[in-house]
């Protein structure tokens, strides 16, 4: 009887406590797709950032066509070429899937070329953001204190 008694209080109490913890929290839903509509700077950022991403794309897309082009001419060739004359073709093959791949990496992997642009681009205009948020809140208390 005791075991379920406590069992009560401790409930009560959380109970009891929740709504006091969760009054001194601020919680914002800011939807990033209206930004977008809403501020230009943050359009055109996503402009230049998303250009940027096509030049790469484009840059990758011709890196895989000289490794496909490669391929094509080591398959045709291979039977009449020296083994001296295969070993170069297919290190010069490896070198190019090397290369594009170290390109996707330092440009797509975290923390790579994309997110450091995208950080950079965006930091001001989240910024304002963060700004107009602020600027909100003071003008605004009572809409804040009835959440």
């Amino acid at each position: 009887m005791n075991y379920n008694y406590a069992k009560i209080v401790f409930c009560a109490a959380m109970i009891a406590i929740i709504p006091v913890i969760s009054y001194g929290q601020d919680t914002a839903f800011i939807s990033s797709d209206m930004i977008s509509e809403k501020i230009p700077e943050a359009k055109q950022a996503q402009q230049r950032i998303q250009s940027m991403v096509d030049d790469w794309k484009c840059q990758l897309e011709l890196k895989q066509e000289k490794i496909a082009d490669l391929e094509i001419e080591i398959k045709e060739n291979s039977s009449i070429w020296t083994d001296q004359e295969n070993t170069k073709k297919e290190e010069e093959l490896e070198n190019l899937k090397k290369e594009r791949k170290d390109y996707a990496k330092s440009k797509f992997e975290p923390g790579g070329e994309y997110d450091q642009i995208t950080n950079q681009i965006m930091k001001p205009i989240e910024e304002k953001i963060q700004e107009a948020v602020q600027q909100h809140k003071k003008l605004n208390p009572k809409e804040d204190s009835d959440e």
